[in-house]
Order: C-alpha cells, then structure tokens, then sequence
C-alpha cells in the first residue's frame, strides 16, 4: 500500500501467470490475489482452501499438482 497501485504495470504482462493464493491469509487477504490476477491479461487465479501466507508441506502436494497442470497447459504445442 505504502508502494503505490502496481495495477498499470501488472496489466503489460505478456507472459503465462499463476497466482496461488491461501484462504485463510491474514498478511494479504485473499481478494487482493484475486485482483491481481484479473488484472493481468489471461492470468489464472487458485484458492488454497485453509492456507495462509505460507506454504506448509500439508499444502505442498496441492500446490505441485497446480503448478505442475499450470506449466504444461502453459507449453506451446
């Protein structure tokens, strides 16, 4: 917030974007990942259900699953 609005900048992105983001973040509530993928042209947006802002390793299968689909939806045929 101190930073200033980055919104500008994020929607010039031209490149695949994931955004993983917790539910239960309490450092960046989670509306504030879901605004940031929609402002970044074709970014796509996943929920962690019961995560904060840290990657847990209760989390870590769900999270490699993710990335992992992401990456190779992301590959050029």
């Amino acid at each position: 917030m101190q930073d200033g609005s980055r919104v500008e900048q994020l929607t010039r992105i031209d490149l695949p974007v994931l955004v993983i983001h917790g539910s239960r973040d309490t450092l960046i509530d989670p509306s504030g990942g879901r605004h940031t993928a929609a402002v970044i042209p074709g970014a796509r947006y996943f929920e962690i259900e019961g995560m904060g802002h840290d990657y847990p390793p209760p989390v870590w299968n769900e999270w490699v699953r993710v990335w992992s689909e992401f990456v190779l939806s992301s590959v050029p045929t």
